[in-house]
């Protein structure tokens, strides 16, 4: 009994785990399959419940995530172990599920009869199809991650951008305060010197004037000397009246005072007071008394008019000193220094202005119906006078220069912040194919649209071409047809304006496609013909142009957030918007060309009419093709026709 106990044991064990030896033919049918998760990689390993084969690592990370495939087991290819039930010997043509393992026919109404199952291809098939929709999910993660990174390494180079650009900014402010320190220094010291010298050069002709009497009283000892030895009748009569005429003459001589202090030097007002020079030695003249002004300006002209009343120290009555010629020349002297001096101050502290007096001709007037001369909204500077029709522009931020397209002379040329009427001359220039808008990203690279060729070009500060964003004249996103306006943001993504497909284009600062913004048509969320665009923070503000409207969108999203204005001829309505740009305090600035040409400025957030430049003010605009806003808050106006950069000083609160 305990023999048969023990063969009926052995022939279970056999019958429980049946494993085929490796069959050296199938191993050498399965070399260089490759890994079912389509990594590229060959075969490794093949699952024993399912026959999917799989490299190592796809088998670990992909196979066995699935709840269902967690039990599943691996060996190597063409090491499985057979695909027959151990204990009916059947092929494993099911699959439980809810035991989660193959099983043959016979055991689904055996053992795991109840069960729920279904045939173990169909669960292969759906755990294939499970694999590739894990794989497209990471792959979808790992693009998003990947995008993030790169987000957040344009945050860290903006960060030490305007770490630089800050550091740098500071540095010049203070050196221009040390040299207007220096130069008012030296000034105040020409001053010093000019208040005493009229009095050195007085009191150096007094010492002459004594040492000539004192040398006459003693040569005429010197002959009483000689005529009191030789008792001449003659020589001493004649001694006598000479010797009584010198007494009367030394005895003129108004005695020396001694030296009080010329001048006083007090302190400015202001943060950074600067020291004020007076003159404490000079007549003040009898005026009715005022109250009292302690501005810098009073403190000069205070000076000013002590100077001019000032006398002279008392010297010995002779010709040169009365002279009032040689007076008037001292006191010119004295007032030129203190003026050279006010001029300064009054630069960097202006007088306060004074407010209309109760009974002054021009509050009188007002009362009249009259109304006191205010300044403009927007007013007239001055303009750059170029010799060609000058399309778009852009400010550098680091080095403040301006950047103006020479459409049909195929050249951007670059001129200084101090440019003018009187110094209209580039600075340089650089070679750039058709060149219709321009916009400097926060690397100082230089982004220009070719509309001509369809294409975007990226350029150093300097003019070297970096990346070029080829046309495909399809419509299709990322290609390009009618690029015009263009514009960056804090990332260095570049939107472009495709006019004629009406939408924006955005790329990434390598030139790759990012989205497309907009699409044609004339609904609240679409653009015809867009002409120009603008950031603002994650706002991306594009001039509609024939739907004469501002469109609002997100950078972030790309969904259509407002718009502002609307068709009209009336302030606040908009004609073929050209142009759009958006100052230092949020107000939108647009450039107009259909009906009247005008630039016209808007409130950002309720698109209210606050002022306007047009053809009819001082300089007569003709075109506005572009806007942009230098440090100061002045904005540059492209005057296309009249082939000028005109200057325009915002006064709008």
């Amino acid at each position: 009994m305990e023999g048969g106990a023990e063969n009926q044991k052995e022939n279970e064990s056999s019958s429980t785990t049946t494993t085929e030896q490796p069959n050296n033919t199938e191993s050498q049918k399965n070399d260089g399959l490759p890994c079912e998760n389509e990594c590229g990689k060959t075969a490794e390993v093949e699952c024993q419940q399912c026959d999917a084969k799989y490299c190592n690592e796809c088998f670990d990370s992909c196979h066995q995530k699935p709840p269902a495939m967690r039990k599943h087991t691996k060996t190597a290819l063409g090491h499985k172990e057979s695909r027959q039930c151990s204990e009916h010997k059947k092929d494993l043509e099911m699959y439980c599920q809810t035991c989660e393992e193959p099983v043959c026919l016979m055991c689904m109404f055996g053992k795991h009869q109840g069960h729920k199952g279904i045939p173990i291809k169909q669960k292969v098939e759906e755990s294939l199809q499970s694999l590739k929709t894990i794989r497209d999910q990471n792959q979808e993660q790992e693009s998003k991650i990947k995008e993030q990174i790169t987000r957040v390494d344009a945050s860290i180079q903006a960060l030490h951008k305007e770490r630089s650009d800050s550091k740098s900014r500071i540095n010049e402010i203070c050196d221009a305060l040390i040299q207007k320190i220096n130069d008012h220094r030296t000034k105040s010291i020409q001053e010093v010197d000019s208040i005493q010298a009229p009095h050195e050069t007085a009191l150096n002709e007094r010492k002459e004037s004594l040492n000539s009497i004192l040398s006459s009283v003693a040569e005429h000892l010197g002959k009483y000397q000689q005529t009191s030895e030789s008792q001449d009748e003659q020589q001493v009569l004649a001694l006598e009246k000479l010797l009584t005429a010198s007494l009367k003459s030394s005895q003129s001589v108004e005695p020396v005072k001694d030296q009080q202090p010329l001048l006083t030097i007090k302190v400015g007002s202001g943060d950074f007071a600067l020291p004020i020079v007076e003159d404490v030695n000079s007549a003040t003249p009898a005026v009715e008394e005022k109250p009292a002004d302690n501005s810098i300006q009073a403190q000069l002209q205070k000076a000013t008019s002590k100077a001019v009343a000032r006398k002279p120290m008392a010297t010995k009555t002779t010709a040169a000193n009365n002279s009032s010629e040689e007076l008037q020349g001292k006191l010119n002297k004295l007032r030129t220094g203190i003026q050279q001096a006010g001029e300064y101050v009054s630069d960097r502290a202006p007088a306060p202005t004074k407010e209309p007096e109760e009974n002054s001709t021009a509050t009188r007037r007002e009362r009249r119906g009259g109304t006191l001369s205010k300044p403009k909204p927007v007013e007239y500077i001055t303009a750059i006078p170029l010799s060609y029709q000058p399309r778009g522009v852009a400010i550098n931020p680091s080095s403040n220069e301006i950047y103006v397209c020479d459409y049909n002379g195929d050249k951007i040329h670059i001129y200084s912040p101090e440019a003018s009427t009187t110094a209209p001359d580039p600075l340089s220039s650089f070679a750039a194919q058709n060149p219709y808008a321009i916009a400097v990203d926060y690397n100082n690279n230089v982004w220009i649209s070719d509309y001509v060729n369809g294409s975007v070009s990226k350029f150093t500060s300097s003019g070297n071409n970096i990346v070029t964003i080829e046309n495909k004249l399809a419509n299709n996103p990322g290609q390009l047809a009618s690029p015009r306006g263009i514009t960056c943001d804090r990332y260095d993504n570049v939107y472009v304006c495709d006019e004629n497909l009406g939408r924006v284009q955005v790329y990434d600062s390598n030139g790759r496609y990012v989205r497309t913004i907009g699409a044609k048509g004339s609904g609240s969320d679409q653009l015809n013909r867009p002409h120009d665009v603008k950031v603002e923070g994650d706002k991306l503000m594009v001039c509609d142009r024939d739907n004469n409207r501002i469109q609002i969108f997100s950078t972030i999203s790309g969904k259509h957030l407002e718009q502002i204005s609307g068709p009209g001829f009336s302030n606040g309505q908009l004609q073929n918007p050209e142009s759009v740009l958006v100052d230092r305090k949020g107000r939108v600035v647009v450039g107009e060309y259909g009906g009247r040409k005008r630039v016209q400025w808007l409130n950002g957030k309720t698109g209210e009419f606050l002022g306007d430049w047009d053809d009819a003010g001082p300089g007569k605009l003709n075109w506005a093709s572009s806007l942009v806003e230098n440090e100061k808050g002045e904005v540059y106006v492209s005057d296309l026709n009249n082939k000028r950069l005109a200057k325009l000083k915002v006064n709008i609160p």
